[in-house]
């Protein structure tokens, strides 16, 4: 498949509405783990379809094709998402002149795990012999993320002249015209919605390029920064049935929505301009930082989210310590160079053998509310806590804390109250370090975004050396912020994982028990702060 160059004509117009939420369906929070697949027929020349199938658990958002090279002889006639939002079927067909040339056809399925009420609406206009759009409509408290198109019928002389998603997100329309010749045939078309409760940050952005009677020409319009492209469309204007649909399709990093077309062969004189349709939304996703310490010395690293995004929640993770290095505070108030939202984990160890140690980070698109609360506390003995508390009407999305002297300190837990008011920190001082020492909560606060939901599993408690507990969001919702902690949280049990997965589903906490240090009873917990997808 080609990768389409920005068109020279540069847009000129952008139109710009954030989606509407509506009470009677639970809202979504953000998009997770969206990504765009693609598959490409093979190259000849004759009709032909291919079908790109989303990953398991994860469910279409929007349709996109391509037909390469088009030249304005190869007719896209079908971009249909299937009825399970499963898969998108793309099929093309040469025009009624036909041509020599070999060509392909690609088709492209923006997929993620389906946020509330996912559903496919199709709507298919009466079976005639004239020019018709047909519109589909979202069910009453749904916001469209995706479309499709579909013609039926007079092969070769129908061309797909526009899918557009409507500005308020509740309705796709699609144009279909029979082309210069026209066809005494009848035919139908259909058109697409893909609906869900609406999304935060849902919004659709538009593009029209320069009008002219340039033979072809490709449009494109970019997401918002830091927002996911998850629905795309387009409308060819006063081509008047001799312009081509030769693509629409999504970037590979899901930026950018493009729309492509061509003069049919004949020509036309007639100035003509291209509208790109873009469907955006806020998204979240984790980042990852690794570093390998060779010795037993303190050592930090840190994760950082770009500029203008918000960190919603902190980890870290230790590889190949084997108990023998331990994690001071993992410091989800501390900001990259450039000054963005970032993330520190500090460790050390009493081996000269390397270990691996990760930081990693929850990155979201901006939330406007919210505010990270510190509360320092002096040690008193080799055992401490701090409680960092939100404003009212806030609550915990994430946790994390810092301590002074970290490498001669261990991290005990990080913990979310159960009603999300408050987050506490917990550490034990090393047996070989006398210093003065302090300990300082920090609470993630927001607004409480939709579906907002702590998650607990604790492991056994008994003797063994390694415990493992894992925190799931349920079916429907993703990972804004996590936590962790040991019982006892004396010093003798080593907190090594306080991890969220790369798919923002779930917590790992693993503790080790020294048992040169204690032997009594021990559990882990983990704890999974979660919202609505």
């Amino acid at each position: 498949m080609r990768v389409r160059a920005m068109a020279t004509t540069c847009a000129v117009a952008i139109a710009v509405l954030a989606g509407l939420c509506a009470a009677a369906l639970p809202a979504s929070a953000a998009f997770t783990n969206v990504e765009r697949v693609s598959v490409a027929s093979a190259q000849t020349s004759a009709a032909k379809s291919i079908t790109v199938t989303c990953p398991a658990g994860k469910k279409v958002m929007s349709a996109g094709a391509d037909a390469t090279p088009g030249s304005g002889d190869v007719l896209i006639d079908d971009i249909r998402p299937d009825a399970t939002l499963s898969s998108v079927t793309v099929r093309a067909i040469e025009d009624e002149t036909g041509t020599t040339a070999t060509w392909y056809v690609a088709a492209y399925a923006i997929c993620a795990p389906p946020p509330a009420g996912l559903v496919r609406v199709a709507a298919t206009s009466p079976s005639t012999s004239a020019g018709k759009s047909v519109t589909a409509a979202c069910p009453a408290g749904k916001k469209v993320v995706g479309t499709g198109a579909e013609v039926n019928g007079a092969d070769g002389q129908i061309l797909l002249d526009g899918i557009r998603p409507t500005l308020d997100l509740t309705k796709v329309t699609v144009n279909a015209l029979e082309d210069q010749t026209q066809t005494a045939a009848s035919w139908t078309v259909t058109a697409y919605a893909i609906c869900s409760a609406p999304v935060t940050g849902l919004q659709r952005v538009a593009a029209t390029t320069a009008s002219d009677s340039t033979g072809s020409r490709v449009g494109e319009v970019a997401c918002p920064a830091h927002k996911v492209l998850v629905g795309l469309g387009g409308e060819i204007n006063s081509a008047y049935g001799q312009g081509v649909l030769d693509a629409v399709f999504p970037d590979a990093a899901l930026e950018t929505a493009g729309f492509a077309a061509w003069e049919d062969d004949t020509g036309n004189p007639n100035s003509w301009s291209l509208t790109t349709y873009a469907i955006c939304a806020a998204r979240v996703y984790r980042v990852a930082g690794a570093q390998t310490a060779d010795s037993g010395v303190d050592h930090a690293t840190g994760v950082g989210c770009p500029q203008g995004m918000s960190l919603t929640g902190a980890g870290g993770e230790l590889t190949d310590a084997l108990g023998r290095a331990w994690m001071g505070h993992i410091d989800p108030n501390d900001p990259s160079p450039s000054g963005a939202p970032g993330a520190e984990v500090v460790t050390a160890g009493r081996t000269a053998d390397p270990w691996v140690f990760v930081a990693y980070g929850m990155c979201a698109t901006a939330i406007p509310s919210l505010t990270t609360v510190q509360q320092q506390a002096g040690a008193i003995g080799r055992q401490q806590s701090a409680i960092a508390t939100c404003p009212e009407g806030k609550r915990v999305i994430g946790t994390g804390n810092r301590a002074t002297y970290a490498a001669k300190l261990m991290l005990q837990g990080i913990v979310p109250s159960a009603d999300l008011r408050s987050a506490m920190a917990l550490e034990a001082q090393r047996p070989d370090s006398d210093a003065a020492w302090s300990v300082t909560a920090m609470a993630i606060c927001a607004t409480p975004p939709p579906g907002l939901q702590l998650v607990t599993r604790t492991s056994a408690t008994d003797l063994e050396e390694v415990k493992t507990a894992v925190a799931t969001c349920p079916a429907g919702k993703h990972l804004l912020g996590t936590g962790a902690r040991v019982t006892p949280a004396e010093g003798w049990v080593i907190l090594d994982d306080v991890r969220p997965n790369e798919a923002l589903t779930s917590v790992t906490a693993t503790g080790i028990h020294d048992p040169t240090r204690g032997n009594d009873p021990w559990s882990v917990s983990a704890y999974a702060i979660c919202v609505n997808r």
